[in-house]
This record gives C-alpha cells, sequence and structure tokens, in this order.
C-alpha cells in the first residue's frame, strides 16, 4: 500500500477470548523482521484500530497481537506493509549554465534525473522575467521520464527559469535552484 498521509491508520479484525481481550500491542519497523522498532503502542481491548505517528518517507511493516485479561500475550499478525511518501525531492538545474548568453530564441534547459520511492510523474518548468517569479512568461509540464524542455517564444530579454518534480502520489518537491539566462537575437542599432 503506497500512502502520503501522515500520521497513518491501521484497523485489525475484533477478537474473543475467554477472559476477554485487556489490549492490542501494536508495532511498525523498517524490516520484516523487527529487529528495531520505529512505534510501539498499546491500545484497548475494545479498539481495532490505531494511528501510527513520527514516521517519515520509506517502507514500513506493522504487526498486532492480543494481551488478554489474563496478562496472556497471543502470536502477533503476519506483517504487512507499506510505503509512505510524502515529499518529492529537489531537482538539480543542470543547463544553460547561470548567466548564459544565447542567440538562439528556442532556449533547451536541462535538469538531473530524479529517483522517487513512488516515481516521479511529471516536472514543472517555469519561466520569469523576474528571478522571484512574480509573473510566469512560459509554464510547462513535461512527462516525468524527461529531463529537458524547450522554453518558446521568448524574446530579448533577461530570464530566469526553475523546474520542480511531481511524484505519482501528487507530491511536489521543491524548486530546483534559479538559473538566469541572457537571450539577444538582434545587433545593437
Amino acid at each position: 500500500h503506497e500512502t502520503k498521509s501522515t500520521p497513518v491508520g491501521v484497523q485489525w479484525a475484533a477478537l474473543s477470548d475467554s477472559s476477554g481481550i485487556d489490549s492490542f500491542a501494536v508495532e511498525v519497523s523498517t524490516s520484516s523482521s523487527f529487529g528495531v522498532l520505529k512505534f510501539a503502542d498499546t491500545v484497548d481491548g475494545s479498539k481495532t484500530s490505531d494511528t501510527i505517528t513520527g514516521l517519515y518517507n520509506d517502507t514500513y511493516f506493522w504487526r498486532v497481537r492480543a494481551i488478554d485479561n489474563a496478562g496472556n500475550a497471543g502470536a502477533y499478525s503476519s506483517p504487512r506493509g507499506f510505503l509512505l511518501d510524502t515529499a518529492a525531492g529537489q531537482v538539480g538545474a543542470t543547463a544553460p549554465a547561470d548567466g548564459h548568453e544565447t542567440n538562439n530564441a528556442s532556449v533547451i534547459v536541462q535538469w538531473n534525473a530524479l529517483a522517487d520511492s513512488v516515481g516521479i510523474d511529471s516536472f514543472i518548468v517555469e519561466t520569469s522575467k523576474s528571478s522571484g517569479f512574480t509573473s510566469l512568461i512560459f509554464a510547462d509540464t513535461v512527462d516525468g521520464t524527461r529531463t529537458s524542455d524547450t522554453l518558446t517564444n521568448l524574446f530579448n530579454d533577461t530570464y530566469f527559469w526553475r523546474v520542480r518534480a511531481i511524484d505519482d502520489l501528487g507530491n511536489a518537491g521543491a524548486n530546483s535552484t534559479v538559473r538566469g539566462f541572457l537571450l539577444d537575437t538582434a545587433a545593437g542599432q
């Protein structure tokens, strides 16, 4: 199961015992062998769910066991896993170099490929005449398998560009470092 929601909720079936169910012990680990616990909780025996907190982007496994009113602990359930992914990484802009000068009105911008635990859905490329991106001159969304885009409809001026990733769960990464370039297609008169 993949999720971007935190905290994570888990549920199990109700049980019965001749002495009654006192509580349930819930454990969470990044390993299905549960060598190191990332979360542990004990909930009242009348409950069949728990809320897991304090987790960050990773693959996790959880299990639960009942403790009856006589203090006997049952066997743990089979481990169940989930992938928590709450953010996409930051893309690194690679070309053109900051301060680049060109006379080509179609500027190709490039960035590094980015790995993400659930995959990259797309990249958003933005261009502005302001390094603060107060207004956009060009914006494009390209497939997550691409690592470049062509900026079009630009005229002689200084421009700034940035790119950010959107992962398959819809999480947006931080914008890349802003890079600027000068487009000059005509000689002075």
